[in-house]
């Protein structure tokens, strides 16, 4: 039986990777699907959210981190744009509360900017350093990955800390600075982005009871951003920070702390945490990584941002189904059905001829009790015929009297169950609905009550005792954030067709 190798197709180099025995092979074919895809962190926004812990056990605690999203003014498109994935950890100073690391993915925007493969798997690159256990690697470090500083431990995203406004000024700044005018302000926003790095730095060690000596980068540009970093933290006397900049080779960036004067830490990248090739270059190692990731996922709880499945699709399938079978397949059998009927009228019919005719005086009592039985049974097969017949006729509005029913769209009215009973003549739904109010299921059942279509309240009596329970059941959940005030009734609709 042949291996099925892993697959992931890096978005934004178009490359395809494969792993064969951890070994690493790419090629420039896209794939039309893949078993991981990792699009671009500004795909991704991050949010984090202090909670309640009790609102961990909320079945609707995805719907509540968006309304606090948007409460923040952190998303801006409809929730349906959006694939919400968060992790929670305990708060470091109140025991009644929790932090959750929210990560919101713009898959519509990603969609519409890249002709995404079929994927099972899609994941950040804040979450690929999670594929490190596959390589015996337990360390408790710090990542800086595009514009998070991040904290992990036992290869979990512990927290997440964002850079990403001081970042996006220093780029611009950057892209200025041969201007002299613009090396003052560069010099002023690496002071202060180098403060902010190192309040996050100076944070997590106290906050977790740890000491750095190492930074680690993940992608190439990371390490661009952390060596203008470090040269600044080197020269942040000097008066010319350019000169500075071409000239020193620091690769440890240098902070200050409440403990000791100054602290430095080694900048390296990532994958010398684990025991790989020295010449494998940091956009092969993501791709490693990303293939590790795919394997550990069916068995570990990491990071999936890919659309769920829709529940209602076999729902859809099966009122499929039953369209068809109405249209087609009952047709048919009942035109089948009354072709052999009328074959075995036909063939009655010629006995009895044949009985009219026999002479024979001593048969002719035998005769008569087989023309009576033949004649009851072809009465019986006459009026199986009428009625399929009838059947057939009424068909058309069979159809039009159910579509009607489930075409019926009253606002206020949400239907709980519907199900229907026919004679060729009669045709009756029983409609299970409920509602906020008494009046819009009046109001309702006037609208059904309308030329030869009758329709009236079956079990009125148990509304109340519904609303009762429904109250009883909303008092006993500890979760629930609102409660359940609806009326239900039992609506019984008869229509004649004859």
């Amino acid at each position: 039986m042949q291996k099925i190798l892993p697959h992931f197709f890096d978005l934004q180099h178009n490359i395809s990777y494969t792993l064969n025995e951890n070994t690493l092979s790419h090629s420039g074919k896209k794939p039309k699907s893949t078993n991981i895809l990792c699009p671009p962190l500004s795909y991704f926004t991050y949010f984090q959210a202090e909670i309640d812990v009790q609102d961990l056990q909320n079945e609707h605690i995805s719907s509540f981190l968006f309304s606090l999203a948007y409460k923040d003014s952190v998303l801006s498109a409809p929730a349906y744009a959006y694939e919400l994935y968060f992790t929670h950890r305990a708060h470091l100073f109140d025991e009644q509360k929790c932090v959750c690391e929210c990560f919101f993915y713009h898959k519509l925007e990603c969609t519409n900017d890249f002709a995404l493969p079929k994927s099972p798997i899609i994941t950040c690159d804040i979450f690929l350093p999670c594929a490190l256990k596959a390589f015996d690697t337990n360390a408790d470090c710090l990542v800086f990955i595009e514009s998070y500083l991040c904290y992990f431990e036992n290869n979990v995203p512990k927290e997440v800390l964002s850079c990403k406004q001081h970042l996006r000024t220093f780029a611009m700044l950057l892209q200025d600075s041969q201007k002299q005018s613009q090396e003052v302000a560069l010099k002023e926003q690496l002071k202060e982005w180098h403060s902010h790095i190192s309040a996050h730095i100076i944070y997590l060690q106290e906050a977790y009871k740890k000491y750095f000596t190492q930074i680690y980068y993940f992608l190439p540009e990371d390490k661009d951003t952390l060596t203008s970093l470090a040269h600044f933290s080197h020269s942040a006397d000097s008066v010319d920070f350019a000169e500075s900049a071409e000239s020193d080779s620091h690769n440890s960036l240098l902070i200050s702390t409440p403990f000791t004067q100054t602290q430095a830490l080694f900048i390296a990248p990532l994958s010398d945490i684990c025991a790989l090739k020295k010449d494998l270059s940091l956009q092969d190692f993501r791709a490693m990584l990303a293939l590790h990731y795919a394997l550990l996922a069916p068995q570990e709880s990491l990071a999936n941002f890919a659309p769920k499945s829709n529940p209602r699709k076999r729902l859809y399938y099966a009122l499929m189904c039953v369209s068809i079978m109405f249209l087609c397949v009952l047709p048919l059998c009942l035109k089948i059905y009354t072709y052999y009927l009328e074959h075995d009228i036909a063939e009655l019919q010629a006995k009895s001829e044949a009985l009219f005719t026999h002479q024979d005086s001593q048969s002719n009592q035998l005769a008569y009790d087989t023309f009576v039985s033949l004649t009851q049974r072809q009465n019986e097969l006459i009026t199986n015929l009428q009625d399929l017949s009838l059947w057939q006729q009424s068909y058309n509005k069979r159809y039009v009297f159910m579509q009607d029913i489930f075409n019926t769209r009253f606002e206020g009215i949400a239907y709980d169950d519907v199900s229907f009973y026919f004679s060729p003549s009669v045709f009756v739904a029983s409609l299970k609905v409920s509602a906020q109010n008494n009046i819009d299921i009046s109001t309702f059942l006037a609208y059904l009550n309308v030329g030869t279509q009758k329709a009236f309240l079956q079990d009125s009596k148990n509304m109340q005792n519904v609303k009762d329970s429904l109250n009883r059941d909303s008092t006993n959940h500890i979760n629930q954030t609102h409660n359940i005030e609806s009326f239900h009734a039992h609506i019984i609709v008869v229509h004649y067709a004859i």
